[in-house]
């Protein structure tokens, strides 16, 4: 019989295969939920900061839970703050849409990198 796969090796292939199509998410719609939109205008945020931190994100965590979500991460200068923040934004895959479902901004980087 073959060999049960654990949890820890499955998000390892998931992580392998989210890396090899990389290239691919650049070239996506993206889409933002109501409740997306409404953290970006709470955190003076703009779309086009959180597009770039999905297309060019510094790094990608696939949900063990659900393959179709992601969690991305960028480090970035807050435009108004002028300090370093992570931006961290909750994704699901839909065919060819990647669809924003909220965000995360914090100036807490050490913590969650």
């Amino acid at each position: 019989p073959a060999a049960k796969t654990t949890k820890r090796q499955r998000l390892v292939f998931l992580q392998s295969v989210f890396n090899c199509v990389g290239d691919i998410i650049r070239n996506v719609k993206i889409q933002f939920t109501d409740h997306a939109l409404q953290r970006i205008r709470e955190r003076n945020l703009t779309r086009r900061l959180i597009e770039e931190c999905v297309k060019n994100p510094d790094s990608r965590e696939v949900s063990v839970k659900d393959p179709q979500r992601f969690l991305i991460k960028k480090t970035y200068t807050h435009p108004r703050l002028k300090k370093p923040h992570l931006l961290m934004a909750i994704c699901e895959q839909e065919m060819d849409t990647i669809v924003v479902v909220t965000i995360i901004d914090t100036s807490k980087i050490r913590k969650y990198t």
